[in-house]
């Protein structure tokens, strides 16, 4: 799919409206809201995602403003649709930067991040919605949930724990499917997985209608589980490409394609093992101690209002919740330094994906310990557990 860019004179149209939006009450600066931006991907092909996220996001806005939600004055989110396309994230971004907003949430998608990062060098602090971007110590850019090459190594991890040695590889020529390929060939380097190996790697680009030819290369490569690594719409040519070679095998998967709504639209060509990367609160059971606590706070409020939490609509949840965290001690109007020194700095806090602890190199505050191994169930419509993917990581 092709993304028209977004006009300039309809960007700075929405920035002038975000501007007005952000401006303080004239009647008491003490009740006025404290505004939080998001760029998020809410049309092209990252809007599965981009949705999901906006609706949590509302919810979670009546969570935060039931606490008392800042120093007492209430939090507001505000949405931009950058339509998945990395130009309009550009653009939203200097328009974000130059209203002298200081923190954002977004871009979603990887590309998106990528294209928005080199802005970044004074702020405003970003919380990226991809965990195929890899963000520097000490810079402004901070990364949601899990790592990919995290998430990779997990699941390979897993794949050896399972027996499963022989391992197919087939992504995206995008960047999700450039930063996998680099993720495994370094969980693969590591000398705990020197018995697993890589018999076929192919790509395949996002426009493709069609991975057969991929796909009977991998199957006459014997292999004994296939990483289907893509996310969006490219995750359902991939699942018509499995479908379509009857070959019965588990299949693993990123992430990015844990909604409700991509899933369900393809029961008709999911393969009967299709595991995928996930984290504790997609699961019934509540983790145990003040994480368990989120746990609840999050379904609860997803809930009330008819909504089935899944993956992607929680991924901004945490990084809300930390600048949240952070107003609520530096004050409302703190600067992005600040912001940003105050998040790397942060330990044992407690979010619906786990303890984050930001004083790694990683800028996300989780590792692969983090990674919970979730099946799709094609029968209940949803995920279920299947393991934790735990073990000794070498150095």
């Amino acid at each position: 799919m092709t993304t028209r860019p977004m006009p300039v004179r309809s960007v700075a149209a929405l920035a002038a409206a975000l501007m007005l939006a952000t401006m303080p009450a004239t009647t008491n600066a003490d009740d006025a809201t404290v505004d939080i931006t998001a760029v998020l991907p809410l049309s092209g092909q990252g809007s599965f995602a981009g949705l999901g996220v906006k609706q949590a996001l509302t919810l979670l806005q009546g969570v935060v403003n039931k606490q008392g939600g800042i120093k007492g004055r209430p939090v507001r989110f505000l949405f931009l649709d950058d339509q998945s396309n990395p130009t309009v994230s550009v653009q939203l971004t200097n328009q974000v930067a130059a209203a002298g907003i200081q923190l954002m949430l977004g871009p979603g998608v990887a590309a998106s991040c990528r294209a928005t990062e080199p802005l970044l060098k004074t702020g405003p602090v970003q919380f990226c919605q991809s965990p195929a971007v890899h963000p520097a110590k000490n810079s402004y850019l901070f990364s949601a949930s899990l790592s990919s090459s995290d998430a990779v190594y997990a699941m390979v991890r897993f794949a050896r724990q399972r027996g499963w040695n022989r391992i197919g590889w087939i992504t995206s020529t995008d960047a999700v499917g450039q930063d996998g390929d680099v993720a495994l060939d370094a969980a693969l380097a590591f000398p705990e997985n020197a018995a697993l190996h890589l018999v076929r790697r192919e790509h395949f680009s996002p426009t493709d209608l069609s991975v057969t030819a991929q796909m009977s290369n991998i199957k006459a490569a014997n292999p004994q589980v296939v990483f289907i690594w893509t996310a969006g719409l490219a995750f359902g040519t991939l699942l018509h490409g499995v479908a379509d070679s009857g070959m019965n095998v588990p299949y693993i998967t990123s992430g990015g394609n844990m909604t409700f709504g991509q899933m369900r639209q393809y029961t008709a060509i999911t393969p009967k093992e299709l595991y995928f990367p996930g984290l504790g609160y997609i699961t019934d059971t509540l983790s145990p101690g003040p994480v368990g606590v989120q746990q609840k706070l999050f379904r609860d409020a997803l809930h009330a209002a008819g909504v089935v939490p899944d993956f992607q609509s929680a991924l901004l949840w945490d990084p809300a919740l930390i600048y949240v965290d952070a107003l609520r001690h530096l004050g409302p109007d703190a600067k992005s330094t600040e912001i940003r020194d105050y998040i790397e700095n942060l330990h044992d806090f407690a979010g619906i994906c786990g303890l984050y602890d930001f004083r790694g190199e990683n800028q996300r505050g989780l590792t692969a310990d983090n990674v919970l191994v979730l099946r799709w169930d094609n029968a209940k419509g949803d995920w279920v557990t299947a393991g934790s993917a735990k073990g000794n990581r070498s150095r």
